[in-house]
C-alpha cells in the first residue's frame, strides 16, 4: 500500500510504503476488509486473518454494548456504578487495541507470527494454502496437511512443520476444580513448546486421536515414559501422507 504526502516547497512528493512482507506474505493484505477479486477463492491464511480480526471486533462490540446499556440505565451513580462503567470502557478499549495494532503493525498479527517462527512467511503461506486446498485430515481445531500441523481455533493460529517437531505427549491438567483437562503438548527442535487444552473455547477435541495423528505425520516412533520422539533424523523424509 502506498501513501503519498506533499512537501511544503516545490510540491515534492514523499512516498511511504508499508512493508510488503507483512501485508502480502500470507496471500493478501492484513487489512481486514480489503475487497477481494470475485473470481479467486479466499486463501486459508487470508481467511484466517479476517476471522481473527472479526473475533476481536465482536468482543469489543459486546463490551461496547454493555457500556452503552450501563450509560442509559437509570441507576444511582455511586461507586459501584463508576467501577462497572470504567471496567467496561477499559475492556472495550483493550479489545479494540488488538485490531488497531495489527493494522498499524501487520507483522504482529497472529497469522504472520505463526508463520514467521519457521522461516520465510511468503513461502510457508503459499505452501500451506496449497495444501489446505487438498482436503487435509481434520480434527477440529486441528488440520493435518502433508507438511504442516495446524491448530486453528477462532481467535489464533499455530502452524508447525512436521520436520520441526521433536516430541509430543498428552498431559492431564489438574489445576482447579472439576475433572482433569487433557492437554496436547508439542516440543520443536527450535526449543518452542506448544500446549493445546481441551476446552469449549480452545476446542473439544479427542486428545488421543490428535496425538496419534501427530505421531504418524511427524514419524514419532520412539516412546520413552509416555513421550514420543523421532527415532532418527533421517526418518523425517519417510512420513506417510494424511489419510
Amino acid at each position: 500500500m502506498e501513501v503519498t504526502t506533499f512537501g511544503q516547497s516545490g510540491g515534492s512528493r514523499f512516498h511511504l510504503r508499508q512493508s510488503e512482507i507483512a501485508t502480502d506474505a500470507i496471500g493478501g493484505s492484513f487489512w481486514p476488509f480489503q475487497r477481494e477479486k470475485k473470481s479467486a477463492p479466499m486463501e486459508f491464511t487470508n481467511l484466517k486473518t479476517r476471522g481473527i480480526y472479526t473475533s476481536r471486533l465482536l468482543v469489543a462490540l459486546v463490551f461496547g454494548v454493555g457500556t452503552i446499556y450501563l450509560l442509559l440505565k437509570h441507576v444511582p451513580h455511586g461507586t459501584p456504578y463508576w467501577i462497572q462503567l470504567s471496567g467496561l470502557v477499559g475492556l472495550t478499549i483493550l479489545a479494540l487495541s488488538f485490531p488497531v495494532c495489527w493494522m498499524l503493525f501487520p507483522h504482529r498479527h497472529p497469522v504472520h507470527r505463526a508463520l514467521a517462527v519457521h522461516g520465510d512467511v511468503a513461502a510457508l503461506a503459499s505452501q500451506l494454502n496449497a495444501e489446505m486446498r487438498r482436503e487435509p485430515e481434520v480434527q477440529r481445531p486441528f488440520y493435518f496437511t502433508s507438511s504442516f500441523l495446524t491448530y486453528s481455533p477462532g481467535y489464533t493460529l499455530d502452524v508447525i512443520p512436521y520436520e520441526s517437531i521433536l516430541s509430543a505427549l498428552k498431559e492431564m491438567d489438574t489445576v482447579g476444580e472439576g475433572p482433569a483437562t487433557p492437554v496436547v503438548v508439542v516440543h520443536t527442535k527450535q526449543g518452542r513448546t506448544y500446549k493445546w487444552y481441551r476446552t469449549w473455547i480452545q476446542g473439544m477435541f479427542d486428545a488421543d486421536r490428535v496425538l496419534l495423528s501427530i505421531r504418524r505425520q511427524a514419524n514419532l516412533t520412539l516412546e520413552i515414559r509416555g513421550v514420543y520422539y523421532r527415532a532418527s533424523v533421517g526418518d523425517s523424509d519417510k512420513r506417510r501422507p494424511a489419510s
